[in-house]
């Protein structure tokens, strides 16, 4: 058990040693690139909170609004008996036709 801890320090150290450096240099703009401005807090909001939120909002009304303004097909509230989906069965009850 001590050997693996072990290990995994010195691997750990060793680690460190190689990506610390490379951390300081992303300072240094040597390569060409050259940033643009940065965001404000406000814009990145919009951007990564807010637009994944109207999405999802549009998709919903997308997926709802269609059933809001159909007539519901198993209202049967507005039938009368003398109606053709109404059907008497064997034992003389009226019953609703599938």
């Amino acid at each position: 058990m001590k050997r693996k801890v072990r290990g995994l320090l010195v691997f750990l150290t060793a680690l460190s040693f190689w990506s610390i450096p490379n951390l300081a240099f992303a300072l240094y703009r040597d390569d060409g690139d050259e940033p643009g401005e940065q965001l404000s807090g406000a814009t990145i909001a919009l951007v990564f909170v807010g637009g994944p939120v109207a999405i999802g909002l549009i998709t919903t009304l997308l997926v709802l609004a269609p059933g809001w303004f159909r007539k519901n097909a198993r209202d049967f509230s507005s039938l009368t008996p003398q109606d053709p989906i109404f059907m008497k069965d064997d034992s003389g009850r009226k019953s609703i036709s599938s």
